[in-house]
């Protein structure tokens, strides 16, 4: 074979490649964390409040005075996913404009490219005006009651130090539910396959921004230290590395008590000290402590008790 024909067939060759196999080639491609909504440290449904977080990594949006739930939903048949997230409105509220779901991206790695955001959506009774925002210029979709895949292209716009997908549907002064898969979003002119990630690397992405110790059947909570005085132990704790220094936050303090030397002390009160991959706590009770003794933190039989270390965008 001649240099210049091997030269031809290699160019051939590479047309043949699509901007879409690319893509596929190319390793991590979904900018979206939580875009199969496998993730839900907070629990698998809750009150989606404005601007609160139900499921890993989505953030509630434009929501007023109706009544909003996000759940899990693993019920999908025939279709390329099993889990799903389907945002409720229970009870109608009284102004007539769109509320949604949006994830923040972190940084400004996106800006200027050309990305491709793709998702697949259903409603309980069809919606025309939908909208793709915030990370590419507005464009609209029509809900049906059929799961269909929905793409939009455009050059990804800067919102502060970062960029923001924001997805809206249904108006507030009416009941309504939606579900939402496979949301990805991508460098390119194309919407390539979803990418699905194991349940351990999702969580992991997610554990960046929001980590929850969940102690909801009771029991030890890991954290051991030393008893410094007769009222306070002071231990600490390690938790995944944070984009940033966290603030941490608990259930109900009172339901926490320090195991020492077999007995049971009741905690009166919790103090963080935190940096982006560990904590010191400093653990009060009335009294009862001895000082030097070793302790660890406990919920006994306390169900729903937890630790939130957030550093979410």
């Amino acid at each position: 074979m001649t240099k210049a024909r091997e030269n031809s067939d290699y160019t051939g060759l590479q047309a043949d490649i699509t901007a879409g196999d690319t893509a596929a080639r190319a390793g991590r491609k979904n900018w979206i964390i939580n875009g199969g909504f496998d993730v839900w440290q907070r629990g698998t449904t809750g009150a989606q409040a404005n601007s609160g977080f139900v499921a890993d990594r989505w953030k509630g949006n434009n929501y007023t005075n109706g009544t909003f739930t996000f759940s899990q939903r693993t019920d999908a048949t025939g279709q390329t996913f099993r889990t799903y997230g389907r945002l409720a409105q229970s009870s109608a509220g009284n102004q007539n404009s769109q509320q949604g779901i949006m994830q923040w991206i972190e940084g400004l790695h996106l800006v200027g490219k050309t990305i491709t955001v793709s998702f697949k959506v259903r409603g309980n009774a069809a919606l025309s005006g939908c909208k793709v925002r915030g990370i590419i210029a507005q464009q609209t979709f029509n809900l049906t009651t059929d799961w269909v895949k929905h793409s939009f292209t455009g050059t990804a716009i800067q919102d502060g130090s970062n960029t923001r997908l924001l997805l809206d549907w249904g108006l507030e002064n009416t009941t309504w539910h939606v579900d939402i898969a496979e949301v990805q979003v991508e460098v390119g002119s194309v919407a390539t396959d979803f990418e699905h990630r194991s349940y351990g690397e999702e969580l992991a992405l997610c554990q960046r921004y929001f980590e929850r110790f969940d102690y909801s059947g009771g029991g030890r909570s890991g954290l051991t230290g030393q008893c410094h005085s007769t009222s306070i132990m002071y231990g600490g704790f390690q938790f995944q590395p944070k984009r940033a220094t966290p603030s941490i936050s608990t259930s109900t303090v009172g339901n926490f008590r320090i195991i020492h030397r077999g007995l049971a002390t009741n905690v009166s009160g919790l103090a963080f000290n935190a940096n982006s991959r560990c904590a010191r706590v400093g653990v009060s009770t009335g009294s009862g402590l001895t000082i030097g003794d070793a302790g660890c933190m406990d919920t006994g039989s306390d169900a729903g008790q937890y630790i939130d270390i957030d550093a979410e965008l």
